[in-house]
């Protein structure tokens, strides 16, 4: 029988604004309860330990931690049932969310494919078994606060989770959950010898905003426009273009403009970068200001719009690299 016992782990790591301290502050379990002893305490980490206390009914419920003066709560919700999928999802802000975040707890990712978020933290599935859950959980500090290099790179491309779409406000204070659409505006100027012919692109969130440019021309500005499409992502991608004629000098572009972290923006004029893809994910972020000629890489750009609209106009030198 022991095959019937679920076990859940949730990892919580503290990012919040200046790390302050989670202490326990309520618990409600449908079924099933603390695996030992209750954490009461979150600090920089805690793992916290649940499981089913019956044969058949699994694990359901949710706990609430608050920072000392209770104007951040803490609430994570889960189902780990015996015969369908466990369920996860979580908040961080100034509304209590309990029951009714329970009730329309969505199902977990599975490993690999992903952060989900929410305003104020964020989660991925890091074990996923009949018997065992095991869930990271990261608390957020606020907007525009520095995080780690990777979570930033992954934050970006985290997708809300679903149960945000039916959230009520609890209170006049509860965020409000709004679609800013994200957009990059590239006026490219080709100084080259040759038209560059658009040889292919690829879109990890958003699209061409309108028609493709499909030719770069000599002498002429093109402007390309691009957008994001969906409500909970901004717009990261990439493209490359070739030589009409000679078809062997390349220009590549890489951009994003996400919800919640810097736009960035590289690109190169001559020899494409070995790994395109790897440059998207890596490319550094948008400067505010000030005309930026890398060493070696063929072009100069200077950005004229920042923010939910990014507008940079690209020069591709006559001396290529």
């Amino acid at each position: 029988m022991a095959g019937f016992l679920r076990k859940l782990t949730i990892n919580v790591e503290n990012l919040s604004q200046d790390k302050c301290a989670f202490v326990f502050s309520g618990e409600n379990f449908e079924s099933g309860g603390w695996k030992d002893q209750r954490t009461q305490r979150i600090t920089d980490f805690a793992a916290l330990e649940l499981e089913s206390q019956s044969l058949f009914s699994g694990l359901s419920g949710y706990v609430v931690f608050s920072n000392t003066d209770h104007s951040q709560l803490l609430t994570m919700a889960f189902t780990v049932p015996i015969t369908t999928a466990p369920c996860f999802s979580a908040r961080c802000g100034a509304s209590l969310h309990g029951k009714d975040l329970l009730s329309r707890v969505p199902d977990l990712a599975r490993p690999g494919t992903g952060l989900r978020r929410e305003a104020g933290c964020a989660w991925e599935t890091q074990e996923l078994t009949d018997e065992h859950v095991t869930v990271r959980l990261v608390v957020l500090p606020p907007e525009g606060a520095k995080l780690p290099e990777e979570l930033e790179r992954r934050l970006a491309k985290a997708r809300y989770c679903r149960s945000v779409l039916t959230d009520q406000n609890q209170a006049s204070t509860a965020p409000r959950m709004t679609f800013v659409e994200r957009r990059m505006v590239l006026e490219i100027d080709n100084r080259s010898e040759e038209n560059m012919i658009l040889d292919g692109d690829f879109f990890d969130s958003g699209s061409w905003c309108g028609a493709k440019v499909a030719c770069l021309e000599t002498g002429k500005v093109s402007r390309l426009e691009f957008a994001s499409d969906e409500v909970f992502r901004g717009l990261t991608g990439l493209m490359w273009f070739v030589s009409e004629k000679s078809l062997d000098t390349y220009f590549s572009l890489v951009f994003s403009n996400p919800l919640t972290t810097s736009a960035t923006f590289n690109a190169w004029a001559g020899p494409p970068p070995a790994e395109l893809l790897q440059e998207m994910w890596t490319a550094p972020a948008v400067p505010a200001k000030g005309v930026q000629v890398p060493n070696g890489q063929g072009c100069a750009w200077n950005v004229l719009e920042h923010g939910s609209v990014v507008h940079i106009r690209v020069i591709i030198l006559e001396e290529l690299a």
